[in-house]
């Protein structure tokens, strides 16, 4: 097998199709599709928001061997993992949608016999000749089919390049680890070439703002991504969201909002692969900060905050996520804290302010570092409650941390003034 021994076409034409609200994929192909990969503990459970067409015309919670309602398939023993599997667990993880698949597939088959379906994976009967003539075949099959979105539209091709088979390299099936790969970059091609821009919001509690109809710091895991009614919550990244999503349809941009309650700098590292790498965004806002220096005050250990330590922190998630993707346009938005409402009792915040002011200038530098956007959150207040006096000081932050209605909307408007259209 050579390195770009089989490569993978899909169509992009059943992208807007929906059945029973789930967004519907078809998958077709011969043996690759139809899953040789070897059964594992780690692929063998139900996955999660995915459902498989079943043989009673109906949606079943989809598990391994997917293609096991095949109407063309070999005997059930020889199906397996396959990149239907990955594929649509990448897909409901980065969309928070239903996914709905149909696997119809069979070993051996050559391509003439395959209709058009969302996805398929062929290549190797039509690559395979005799007499010693298959790579010239293959470089021949792979050249044809690299340009096939030039002339078939909603199309695209994935690369095999670095697969490795399931026995030897004379063996046309890719290995379970294969197999998910190519599920994830059939994936990644298909929302590359669907989606819109993908733009995620991380932070505390005020880009929480209870989205996902959660009124506790729960997981994203245990979030409703289903309800339109809470799926931003209620703050400056809802009205970031909508104002795009509202001004701009044809963009089809995504927004994702991953803040939650409470959390620190620490806390986002903990969760950054989940909530961000595989989230895959192309533009990255980040407010955190607030509540590391409200921890730490409470915790009256006596020692001092180590600035340089939340300052690697931060440089390392930043690394982390441009090294998944280098094109990342990235946002950092400066920690902020007032002296109204319930904080003018506190006995400490000269202290608490002067050292948010300090996490506010080292995410400053780091943003320049890193050619980012800086959105000067704290000195924004801070001339709102000099020159819009109010009868009531908790007019814009009502309890020293969290921004009122009026607040946030002056969040939203810095947001997107200084980002831009994107």
């Amino acid at each position: 097998m050579e390195k770009i021994f089989n490569l993978l076409l899909f169509l992009l034409l059943f992208q807007g199709v929906r059945a029973q609200d789930y967004d519907l994929y078809l998958c077709i192909g011969q043996s690759n599709m139809a899953g040789r990969g070897t059964l594992t503990e780690e692929t063998s459970g139900a996955i999660p928001d995915v459902y498989l067409f079943n043989d009673r015309n109906e949606f079943e919670k989809a598990t391994n061997p997917l293609n096991r309602y095949s109407t063309i398939r070999k005997e059930l023993k020889m199906q397996g993992v396959g990149p239907a599997y990955s594929f649509a667990k990448t897909m409901a993880t980065q969309t928070g949608r239903k996914i709905g698949l149909v696997v119809n597939a069979r070993g051996g088959s050559s391509i003439q016999s395959n209709l058009p379906g969302l996805f398929f994976v062929a290549g190797e009967i039509a690559s395979w000749a005799p007499n010693g003539q298959a790579s010239e075949n293959i470089r021949a099959f792979n050249e044809m089919i690299s340009h096939i979105s030039d002339f078939i539209p909603n199309t695209a091709c994935v690369s095999s390049e670095g697969l490795m088979p399931l026995i030897d390299y004379s063996d046309p099936h890719f290995c379970t680890d294969s197999q998910i790969v190519l599920g994830e970059r059939y994936a990644q091609k298909v929302l590359e070439n669907t989606s819109g821009l993908r733009v995620l919001f991380i932070g505390d509690s005020i880009t929480d703002g209870n989205w996902g109809n959660v009124c506790s710091p729960k997981p994203s895991s245990e979030r409703s991504l289903g309800d339109m009614n809470h799926i931003y919550g209620s703050g400056y990244m809802y009205l970031c969201a909508s104002y795009y999503q509202g001004n701009y349809p044809e963009k089809e941009y995504d927004f994702f909002n991953r803040g939650i309650s409470g959390n620190t700098l620490l806390d986002l590292e903990k969760r950054w692969k989940e909530d961000v790498i595989e989230m895959n965004p192309d533009v990255l806002s980040v407010l955190i900060g607030t509540n590391d220096i409200h921890h730490h005050l409470r915790s009256g250990n006596g020692k001092a905050f180590d600035f340089e330590v939340w300052e690697r922190r931060y440089r390392a998630l930043l690394d982390c996520s441009l090294k998944a993707n280098p094109k990342l346009k990235i946002i950092l938005a400066a920690p902020f804290v007032a002296n109204t409402g319930n904080m003018r009792k506190s006995k400490n915040f000269a202290e608490r302010d002067s050292m948010v002011r300090r996490c506010a200038a080292i995410v400053e530098r780091i943003a320049h570092d890193y050619h980012a956007i800086y959105l000067p959150y704290n000195t924004m207040f801070d001339e709102l409650l000099k020159t819009c006096p109010t009868s009531k000081d908790t007019y814009w932050i009502w309890d020293g941390l969290h921004p009122t209605p009026a607040g946030h909307r002056r969040m939203a408007d810095m947001w997107i003034e200084r980002v831009g259209l994107l």
